[in-house]
């Protein structure tokens, strides 16, 4: 800590935490879209019979996109875009799988719902680097303000 703000680069900082948020919505749109993929173009037929198709690659790619948002413009909405995809997905395959039925997986809904909590981690770490920054805004606005008056 110096001047009660993480120093850079350390697990504290508001900027590293987004970027390991970056890091799991690559991983997960990564595997969306290989799942994606390989259904799209029927390589494996589990995945085929499971409905993954290219509309699967296309949702990886917006969450990594979406990830990517959050960390560089540290954007609330993008982090609500991939919250909601994930959210929406776990209701959607709970129902798809009761719907067929089957015995619904409560380690995918689990593993969903582990996400959805990292990425609500996210807020706190946007919020923290917003404040951090709108206060070295003022800093410097005062140090400006000082050097004005001391040359006049």
């Amino acid at each position: 800590m110096h001047n009660g703000r993480p120093l850079k680069g350390t697990s504290g900082d508001p900027e590293e935490k987004l970027k390991g948020i970056f890091v799991i919505a690559c991983i997960i749109g990564g595997l969306n879209f290989i799942l994606g993929f390989l259904g799209q173009f029927e390589i494996s037929e589990m995945l085929v019979a499971m409905g993954a198709n290219g509309i699967l690659c296309i949702i990886g790619i917006l969450i990594g996109v979406l990830g990517y948002v959050t960390w560089k413009k540290k954007s609330t909405a993008a982090l609500i875009g991939i919250i909601l995809i994930i959210g929406i997905d776990a209701v959607l395959s709970l129902a798809l799988m009761l719907d067929a039925g089957g015995r619904p997986s409560f380690t995918g809904i689990g593993m969903k719902v582990l996400f959805i909590i990292q990425f609500s981690r996210g807020f706190s770490a946007i919020t923290e680097y917003n404040n951090w920054k709108l206060e070295e805004d003022r800093k410097r606005a005062a140090s400006a303000a000082s050097t004005i008056m001391s040359q006049q």
